[in-house]
């Protein structure tokens, strides 16, 4: 399992960000104080606050070097 923080400056990287990821067949949510979100859910990253970091948990996944360098962009 790995954490990283992840923020969202527009509408528009919300999107890209879940098409980054949606290669990456392993577990990833989105983890705050009221539960988790399926990070590869458009609507569900929507309903986080997006005025701050979030907590994103990555579990099980193949090519981990290629997940962080899709990510990359919007890692804080």
């Amino acid at each position: 399992m790995r954490t990283v923080q992840i923020r969202f400056n527009d509408i528009s990287q919300v999107r890209r960000f879940v098409y980054a990821i949606s290669g990456c067949p392993g577990e990833l949510k989105f983890i705050d104080e009221n539960g988790s979100i399926n990070a590869h859910s458009i609507l569900g990253i929507f309903s986080a606050d997006l005025s701050r970091p979030l907590t994103l948990q990555i579990n099980n996944c193949r090519d981990m070097d290629h997940l962080m360098e899709a990510i990359r962009p919007f890692m804080e």
